[in-house]
């Protein structure tokens, strides 16, 4: 997120060797580690899954499960007696809770993940929201009755408008006792169906073009007065539109937070000849909460490190905060422990300006954090003296006055791979100096350059100093290509317990 020219280049490599840590991992144990943890609140979360065939099966279950178990690692910070309970829907010709409400760690939820839903849900037409969104409100008002005190939050991830699965074929209501007794158990009847009726279309008869002016109602009354009813139960609504497995059919988001022109809602029926088009307005909108652009939105791939990024950066916002269109408030709200976290409202007295064109960063509150290399392949001289001056000048870009922190981090022998500058915020940078010149300056320089080490370290100072709404920035100051130092030292990207080969590390 750099975008002053001037360090852009020299934070490349530091950029790409992350990128390989925070990439989502299915493994046995989630890495939350890797993802930005919310403020301390109860909170009750539903992930509310499309099983529908335009999904594919692949996607839902490597793609869509990793999401749904990474996306929980934001709900880790369990200080100030916050509790999480989640829970998990799967919808299509059959609508079911998967996963009940109930208080699970990252670890547990993982699990329960890969033993309930992933590789065990067949993807079945169709893409029944409504029905989906009459179980949330179920389970979101029992668990309100039985446990108050939560923060209720819906999550639907979905690739597609509605469809309705009470028709007759292969994926009829009719075909599956499980399908047909969500209906029955709460006797439902939408308008212009009934069990009769599909068996008409089943045998042969009927007409087809009658089945898409049922979608229109479906899509135009059915589904919005469902949502109608969840945001109605104190229940936070988003809408996440991951890809159709057909790249021409994209999610209509527009749908969802109620801008399709005139509300108007159409289907071709491509059955019949000629092909004939059924419309009707949407009698409620918008289907999410408001701010609606905070509540939906579309991903054009499964790029899941975008998708959750994105997700946690809105759902840890409290509702109704003003921020940017990715959620980040345009001023820190909370300290890494919870407390009130006020940005100074006048420019501190003394700044030091290094340059007589001293290059300041726009006003958006960063956290950066400079690590340098130790190796004995520096020039001690050079080390001592321009590169103190590149650490000094970098922090000297922050705009202090909005809350920006700065840090410093060294890599190189075991002694010196270390945070000796933990991030905080400075009134005066001078004090600043001081530090680096007695602790950074003075470092002795021994082997190795042992990047991996040092990214791991950094991520999780990262995560233990969290402050929502500031970039995040490692700018790495370096002479080499990696080596490591630690011999048998056993890491985790080593699961073999041995010393790795010089190209492996």
């Amino acid at each position: 997120r750099m975008r002053t020219g001037g360090l852009r280049a020299t934070a490349v490599a530091a950029v790409a060797a992350a990128a390989a840590l925070l990439a989502p991992r299915g493994a046995a144990a989630v890495q939350c580690m890797n993802w930005q943890k919310c403020d301390p609140r109860s909170r009750r979360i539903l992930f509310i899954m499309d099983a529908s065939l335009s999904i594919s099966q692949e996607h839902f279950d490597k793609d869509m499960v990793d999401f749904v178990v990474n996306t929980y690692c934001g709900f880790r910070d369990t200080t100030e007696n916050a509790k999480y309970e989640v829970g998990v829907v799967t919808f299509n010709q059959v609508v079911e809770t998967r996963i009940p409400f109930q208080e699970l760690g990252q670890n547990e939820f993982e699990s329960l993940m890969h033993k309930k839903v992933k590789d065990k849900t067949p993807l079945r037409c169709c893409t029944a929201h409504a029905e989906a969104a009459i179980l949330a409100r179920e389970m979101f008002e029992e668990a309100d009755d039985a446990r108050p005190g939560f923060e209720n939050i819906a999550f639907f991830i979905t690739d597609g408008v509605p469809y309705p699965n009470y028709y007759g074929g292969k994926y009829g209501v009719h075909r599956s006792t499980k399908a047909r007794s969500f209906y029955v158990s709460r006797g439902l009847a939408y308008d212009r169906w009934d069990y009769k009726q599909e068996l008409v279309w089943t045998q042969g008869g009927g007409n087809r073009s009658e089945f898409d002016e049922i979608r229109v109602t479906y899509g135009t009354r059915n589904v919005p007065f469902a949502m109608r009813d969840l945001k109605d139960a104190d229940v936070r609504v988003f809408f996440i539109g991951v890809p159709h497995i057909e790249a021409d059919q994209p999610v209509n988001i527009d749908y969802f937070t109620g801008k399709v022109p005139n509300l108007e809602v159409c289907y071709e029926n491509g059955n019949v000849n000629p092909p004939e088009t059924s419309c009707g307005r949407m009698e409620y909108a918008p289907l999410v909460s408001e701010p609606v652009d905070d509540h939906a939105f579309r991903v054009e791939s499964w790029d899941l490190t975008s998708m959750i990024d994105r997700s946690l950066s809105i759902i840890c916002r409290e509702q109704g905060t003003p921020g940017d269109p990715f959620g980040r408030p345009l001023v820190p709200t909370a300290s890494p422990t919870g407390s009130p976290t006020q940005a100074p409202t006048a420019a501190p007295s003394t700044v030091p300006t290094r340059s007589p064109t001293p290059i300041v960063c726009e006003s958006v509150p960063r956290d950066l954090m400079i690590l340098v290399d130790t190796s004995e392949s520096m020039d001690p001289l050079r080390y001592a003296n321009e590169m103190m001056e590149i650490v000094k000048d970098a922090a000297a870009q922050l705009d202090f006055t909005i809350g920006s922190r700065v840090g410093v981090a060294t890599f190189g022998s075991s002694k010196n791979t270390r945070i000796v500058l933990p991030l905080r915020h400075y009134d005066n940078l001078t004090m600043f100096d001081a530090i680096v010149d007695e602790n950074v300056a003075k470092a002795k320089l021994r082997c190795c350059t042992d990047f991996a080490e040092a990214f791991v370290m950094l991520r999780e100072h990262f995560s233990n100093n969290y402050v929502e709404g500031h970039d995040k920035i490692v700018l790495t100051v370096t002479d080499g290509t990696p080596f490591q130092n630690y011999g048998n030292g056993r890491w985790e990207w080593n699961t073999h317990g041995r010393a790795l080969t010089r190209c492996e590390y």
